[in-house]
């Protein structure tokens, strides 16, 4: 006794569609092969497969875009920083997360700590900005 054609789920291969899912992994999901999923896909809809995807993937982006919108005007608010980038193409000013107003102190203050350290790796030492010991130089008369 021959045994009939395997069933297919197609509200969830239509759910598949929306998500993204291409033609092997829904075939995959429903126990067939690809080309039994077109054949029979042709005969409950009578239209071709990729048409009818297509379609199923725009009206997915547009169910996802909608819940975006949602879940930013419910007040999420890493949903309406990233829409306004995306869709609005709002962005942080240049420079503003690189750069303190204060740089060039930062910068005079860097360049304090780095001589410090090169003193105290030579041995001097010093407080506050006063050297506690006078360094020798090579070639310099301690005398004069």
């Amino acid at each position: 006794m021959a045994r009939g054609p395997k069933e297919i789920n197609w509200k969830e291969v239509e759910s598949a569609m929306m998500a993204s899912e291409n033609q092997d992994e829904i075939a995959a999901s429903q126990g067939v092969t690809r080309q039994t999923l077109r054949d029979r896909f042709m005969q409950e809809f009578g239209t071709d497969y990729l048409s009818y995807s297509q379609a199923l993937y725009k009206k997915g982006n547009a169910l996802l875009r909608e819940a975006q919108m949602k879940s930013a005007m419910k007040g999420n608010s890493n949903m309406l920083l990233w829409l306004g980038k995306v869709r609005l193409d709002q962005k942080e000013p240049d420079g503003a997360l690189r750069e303190s107003p204060r740089q060039n102190e930062i910068s005079y203050d860097h360049e304090i700590m780095k001589l410090k350290n090169l003193l105290t790796k030579n041995g001097i030492s010093y407080d506050d900005d006063k050297p506690k010991t006078e360094p020798e130089f090579c070639g310099s008369d301690p005398q004069v």
